[in-house]
Formats: C-alpha cells, sequence, structure tokens
C-alpha cells in the first residue's frame, strides 16, 4: 500500500499549482438563493484526465483499511477539487474509522458537499450511537435551525432513522434503512423519537420526523407520545360558545378589534359561532363590493386577469366541494376562509403574463414589487386534498402531515418566475380566522385582505408609500370601498 500512497503524492493532485477544493456551507448556500457560483470543475477534470485511475488508488487504501494512509486521505477530503477522488477518500475515511478519521470528516459537517454532511452525521454514530443525540441536539435547538441554512444538518440527522427505500412484499411495505442498525439506535435512545414527536407538525423538519415515525412500532409510538403529553394525546379544544355583543361592535366600526377578539377564541359553538357567521358575512359582503369596485377601475386600464375574470362568484356546486374538503382533516373550513368562498368565491387581480408587458398603472414599479391579489376559489382545491389523501394512506393518525391549503400564487409565480411555496392556510385549524401562510406579512386571512384593499389590491405597495404616484394610484383604486 505503501507504493499506493507514493503513486498518489507524484500525482497532479498534489501540484502545487492544482487548485485546492472551494469550500461552502450550509448558511452561504441558503444566502445564495439558488444562485449558484462559478464553477470550473470539468476544467480541473480535463487536466487531471485519468481521474478513474486515480480514484481507484484511493479505494485501494479503502478496501485495505491502510491505517497510515490516514493523513493523505483527511488531506484530499478537504482539499481535493476532483470530486470522485474526494468522494472516495471520504469513504475510505469511514472505513478504516481512526479517531483522525473520524474527526476529519465530523469537521466537515457544515459543508455542502454532497457526501459532507452525510459521512459527517454517520461518522457520529459509527463511533458511540450512545452519545450522537447529546452530540446532535444542538443542531434542533429553534434559533439555530430559523438561521439560513440552519435545517440541512438536522434533516441529515434525521434520514438516518428513515428508511432509504421501501421494498414491497405481497402487497406489504419491507422498509430498508442504509444504516441497518438505525431502528435499534432508535429504540435504544427513546430521547430521538421524543424529538421526533415534538417536530411531527414543525413547518420546516415535520416532514423529515413524520417519515422516521411512519416506522415506528405503534406501541413503542404510544409510550412516547404519552411520555410527550400525559393529559392527552389529542386533547380535544372546547369551544367556546356565549354570545356577546360582536356584531354590533362590528357595525359601530370596531372592525379590528372585532376579529382580534374572534381570534381569541380557540374553538367556536353554539350562539358565538352563530355571531362569529353574522359577523363574518357582514365582513365578506364587504370585501365583495370592494373586489368589484377595484375590478372595474382596473378593467378600464387595460388589466386583464391571468384566469381571465378578475372576480368569480360562488356556485352552487361550491357547497358539495366545500364539504368534501373539510372531510380530509375532519374539521370545519376556517370561519373567514369558509365565507370568503361561500360570499366572496374567487378573485384574480394577476396580470395575464400571456397578454405581453402589463399595461401602465401610473406606477413605475415590476410586478414583483406589487403582488396583486389572488385567492382561489373551492374549485381549485380539488387536487390538492386528493394528493393529500394519498399520502395519509395508511399513515398512524397521530402523525399525520398538517393540510396546506393552497389559495394563492406566491409573488414570483404571478409574474411567471418560478418561486416558493404557494399562499394558504394550514389546516386543521378551529379558530375563526387563519394565518395566511408563506406570504411576508404572515397575517391573519382577514388581515390580509385589509391590507390588499388598503393598496388597490397590490399590497407590497406598502413598502414605497412616500411616493406621490403610489399614493394617487392608490387613492383612485380604492375611492368609496367599503371598511371591513
Amino acid at each position: 500500500m505503501k507504493n499506493v500512497i507514493a503513486k498518489l503524492k507524484k500525482s497532479i493532485l498534489f501540484a502545487k499549482d492544482f487548485p485546492i477544493r472551494r469550500r461552502t456551507t450550509h448558511a452561504q448556500a441558503a444566502r445564495r438563493k439558488g444562485k449558484e457560483l462559478s464553477s470550473d470543475a470539468e476544467d480541473i477534470i480535463d487536466r487531471v484526465g485519468n481521474v478513474d485511475e486515480l480514484t481507484n488508488l484511493v479505494r485501494q487504501l479503502d478496501y485495505n483499511k491502510f491505517t497510515p494512509a490516514v493523513p493523505l486521505l483527511i488531506k484530499l477530503w478537504r482539499e481535493c477539487a476532483v470530486e470522485p477522488v474526494r468522494d472516495a477518500a471520504g469513504h475510505a475515511l469511514r472505513s478504516i474509522g481512526t479517531p483522525a478519521a473520524r474527526q476529519a470528516l465530523f469537521d466537515e459537517i457544515e459543508d455542502t458537499g454532497d457526501l459532507s454532511a452525510y459521512l459527517a452525521v454517520v461518522s457520529v454514530f459509527d463511533t458511540d450511537p450512545a452519545k450522537a443525540f447529546d452530540r446532535f441536539a444542538p443542531y434542533f435547538e429553534p434559533k439555530r435551525v430559523a438561521k439560513p441554512g440552519g435545517t440541512a444538518i438536522p434533516f441529515q440527522i434525521l434520514e438516518v432513522f428513515a428508511p432509504s427505500f421501501i421494498k414491497w412484499n405481497n402487497g406489504k411495505p419491507d422498509p430498508r434503512w442504509s444504516l441497518p442498525s438505525a431502528p435499534t439506535w432508535l429504540e435504544e435512545d427513546p430521547r430521538w423519537l421524543k424529538l421526533c414527536v415534538s417536530l411531527r407538525r414543525d413547518k420546516q423538519l415535520g416532514s423529515a420526523a413524520r417519515e422516521v415515525l411512519k416506522y415506528v412500532d405503534p406501541e413503542l409510538l404510544d409510550w412516547v407520545c404519552e411520555e410527550a403529553n400525559p393529559q392527552a394525546v389529542q386533547r380535544k379544544i372546547r369551544p367556546a360558545t356565549k354570545s356577546t355583543d360582536l356584531l354590533v361592535r362590528y357595525r359601530r366600526g370596531e372592525h379590528v378589534e372585532v376579529w382580534k377578539k374572534l381570534r381569541s377564541y380557540k374553538a367556536l359553538g353554539g350562539d358565538l359561532l352563530e355571531e362569529a357567521r353574522a359577523v363574518a358575512t357582514e365582513t365578506m359582503q364587504r370585501v365583495a363590493r370592494g373586489v368589484e369596485r377595484i375590478g372595474k377601475r382596473l378593467a378600464k386600464k387595460g388589466w386583464k386577469p391571468l384566469s381571465g375574470t378578475r372576480w368569480i362568484k360562488p356556485k352552487a356546486k361550491d357547497q358539495r366541494i366545500i364539504r368534501r374538503i373539510e372531510e380530509v382533516p375532519g374539521a370545519p373550513l376556517p370561519l373567514s376562509l369558509r365565507t370568503f368562498w361561500e360570499i366572496v368565491g374567487s378573485v384574480d387581480f394577476v396580470w395575464n403574463y400571456n397578454q405581453g408587458v402589463a399595461p401602465n398603472l401610473s406606477v413605475d414599479l415590476p410586478l414583483d414589487e406589487m403582488d396583486p391579489l389572488c385567492i382561489f376559489g373551492p374549485g381549485s382545491m380539488k387536487y390538492q386534498f386528493e394528493i393529500w389523501e394519498e399520502e395519509r394512506e395508511g399513515v398512524d393518525p397521530r402523525i399525520e402531515q398538517p393540510f396546506d391549503l393552497e389559495l394563492a400564487p406566491d409573488v414570483y409565480h404571478k409574474m411567471n418566475v418560478s418561486g416558493g411555496t404557494c399562499y394558504g392556510v394550514q389546516l386543521p385549524f378551529l379558530g375563526a380566522d387563519p394565518i395566511f401562510a408563506h406570504e411576508g406579512h404572515k397575517l391573519p386571512f382577514v388581515d390580509y385582505l385589509r391590507l390588499c384593499f388598503r393598496w388597490g389590491g397590490f399590497p407590497l405597495l406598502e413598502r414605497h408609500a412616500e411616493r406621490s404616484d403610489v399614493r394617487e394610484f392608490v387613492s383612485l383604486l380604492t375611492a368609496d370601498t367599503p371598511r371591513f
């Protein structure tokens, strides 16, 4: 094996002018937001020429678990710009498994290379799986997860406990793990299961946590869920029922205060629910009048909506679709959304980009600085809950993923540019007015509609409130629109 090391040291990989690998952390990659750095990987491989030969030399050190090669392999793992050679060095370090080799793998846990985080994580489990939780727990701290790139390592850790593929035997799933001991590690340290249970509804890590829990023994899952919530695994929320003077107050002009009060109830029932429906009806009737007035003023400026219609009023078949949607999460739709669908229907102020350049609205701003109002109607929902039903089939109800009801494209999709997650609400939601999720303001649905109408159907115009052309445009579009 010494001759193999000698050949590698004499190769172009160790030439003084040979490029050193450029390291990028998860945080750096997240801040770039998809903008890739220029890469000279192909030029480097062309310069090497004999990539397969050099890769095979590293693999020989791997097969023979040649411990004296560890310093050389560490250097290749950290610095080699030829990806196949670097990957082979990483696998060799794991196979040899000395403390220095495993530490070198762990040191690259923040690197975005395809193998970096994976080998860093498994090196810890290879060393001492009983101490893995203590080593990795800091990566799940909320403040750390919230930072740019903060979910990359937690995802990689959780993937250790999820099957890498499912083999089907006589129609039954037979999960297989890339690390065969992973299910045992999960059972031996219940802190992993408790962590997954606590994360199962998390917006960022919930999908990975649920994938782990999906294949846990039901009895073990029972115990962990009870440990997590000794009072009751699925405690029912008692709805508030006592009627108040909310409708009178709303009609008196206390619009914001009344909806704030309605949101203070986790669930509504009885007389209070009936009064809340009356408030929601009054609210959405005003919204409908505002949609009509702003829509007509946009039409006069030649503004053509993407769907072909600025406002589609409710249809009789919408009620059947609404009831069908409610069957999926097993709970009524939030009051504000259901009433919007029953009274307003759907709204589309998105410019039809198939018609070319949008007409001049007397506001010299690109559409991504405007984010026109759009709320899908019930008829657009069917494909969503059908897909969700397929995903939940055979899944324990305690670990079902929440139902994200997509109600509008995000600001970039509205411009016909690949964007992010659609705006919407998460179901089930037993209160009156859920957060309009994934939209930057993070407002409840009614407050989001207020924001839109305050700015003539283009809520991002608030960023340019100091501009006279914006103020004039908004004043023209919102004249005589009802307050709600």
